[in-house]
């Protein structure tokens, strides 16, 4: 759950899912990475119940306990696949207020993240301009 202040001032929180002004990006750099992670996923998942290996696999792959042990499969492949995708995706938001796209980019490895704005320019016909700092987000509880 955070907010981030846009450029004009309007502070844009992210605090709940399925927002109209948020949206997530996968890098092409990532895409694949995410492919071989939902067939490997798949695969072992597959295997492990073939083998009656299932609570192994599951305590292989998520912290036991706490992860309840009854979940229907699907649940569990979706739990890996999203947090997947979560490690390789970035977030993008659209200020309510003066329409800038704010672009969060999400690196591995650092505790602050980046974020760059655009603002479609009508007088540069859509050209744009992008911020020269990253902006300030900031984190509640």
């Amino acid at each position: 759950m955070s907010k981030l202040k846009c450029n004009c001032g309007h502070i844009i929180a992210d605090q709940s899912n399925n927002l109209p002004f948020r949206a997530d990006y996968l890098p092409n750099k990532s895409s694949e990475d995410f492919s071989r992670d939902i067939v490997k996923i798949l695969e072992s998942f597959n295997q492990a119940k073939d083998n009656k290996q299932k609570d192994n696999w599951i305590s292989e792959n998520f912290t036991v306990p706490p992860y309840p042990l009854d979940l229907p499969d699907q649940e569990m492949v979706w739990d890996l696949i999203h947090n997947s995708f979560v490690e390789k995706t970035g977030t993008i938001y659209q200020c309510d207020v003066c329409g800038r796209i704010l672009i969060h980019l999400r690196q591995a490895g650092l505790t602050r993240n980046p974020t760059f704005s655009y603002l479609y320019c009508v007088r540069c016909r859509g050209q744009g301009v992008a911020s020269e700092a990253p902006l300030e987000r900031k984190y509640s509880r």
